[in-house]
């Protein structure tokens, strides 16, 4: 059974992978974590579905569009929208997803447009969702302090305790004890 105070590091998961297919808390917050958060590559699926994300004229020139295809492109996109044997796994998974809406008496429309097998490229560089700073990075000039920037880096805005981390390894070189100011306010070690 997992236990919420023992979750004490980024690296917990890594040292107990099984968790994220044998404890249910985790297997259930990982999903949602992977549903809500932007990659550096992708929007997230959250921002497509309710459409947070609008496509700019280089995700239309990668026949990129808001719906379910573009949700599969976040989710396997490499396997199921560009294979090698021209299928559409997204078509598939739209097919499997009707019948599971069909399950509770909802419909959820024609498969027609729901596939991404012309997606040939994924997410474009200069697409919409590149515009979206979401990465922290050491702010030159400004001892102390981190900037947000649209490349990613190892400090990602959607991490509780990046900021800190950003802050403190890139100007105090990793010290633990490493104290900083966030809007005038002395922070200390919440993590």
């Amino acid at each position: 059974m997992f236990v919420e105070s023992s979750y004490n590091s980024k690296m917990f998961l890594l040292e107990n992978p099984d968790l994220v297919h044998t404890d249910a808390y985790t297997v259930f917050t990982s999903a949602l974590w992977f549903y809500m958060t932007p990659s550096f590559k992708n929007p997230s699926m959250h921002d497509v579905m309710t459409n947070y994300w609008v496509p700019n004229s280089a995700d239309g020139a990668a026949n990129i569009v808001p719906g379910f295809g573009a949700t599969t492109e976040i989710i396997n996109g490499d396997v199921e929208c560009r294979s090698q044997n021209d299928t559409d796994g997204s078509a598939n998974r739209y097919v499997f997803f009707s019948q599971f809406l069909g399950d509770f008496g909802l419909h959820g429309g024609d498969v027609a447009g729901m596939g991404c097998a012309q997606y040939w490229s994924g997410f474009p560089h200069g697409g919409a969702h590149f515009s979206e700073p979401q990465y922290f990075v050491k702010k030159w000039g400004d001892a102390g302090k981190c900037s947000v920037v649209g490349y990613e880096t190892p400090y990602n805005i959607y991490v509780e305790g990046d900021y800190k981390r950003c802050v403190c390894d890139v100007w105090e070189d990793g010290d633990a004890t490493c104290q900083f100011e966030y809007d005038g306010i002395e922070q200390g070690d919440e993590d």
